[in-house]
């Protein structure tokens, strides 16, 4: 439920712990959540290095979606 990041662990929310909702299509309905709240605060008026943490959360999604074959790609 941690990942290894630059020498440092970090929780990984996109665990299937973190996902209470155990319905068909639960997976895929929290992260297009994540991706909505994503895109939000990249378009924000935030300061870079807190702009930066959301683009990699971005990039650590969409290569979770592409690497999980239970998650359907719409």
């Amino acid at each position: 439920m941690c990942l290894e990041y630059m020498n440092h662990f970090i929780v990984n929310v996109l665990h299937d712990y973190y996902i209470q909702d155990k319905s068909h299509g639960a997976a895929e309905r929290a992260f297009e959540n994540y991706s909505r709240i994503i895109e939000a605060n990249l378009g924000a008026n935030h300061p870079e290095p807190v702009r930066y943490k959301w683009w990699w959360f971005k990039e650590y999604l969409e290569s979770e979606v592409k690497r999980n074959a239970f998650i359907i790609h719409t």
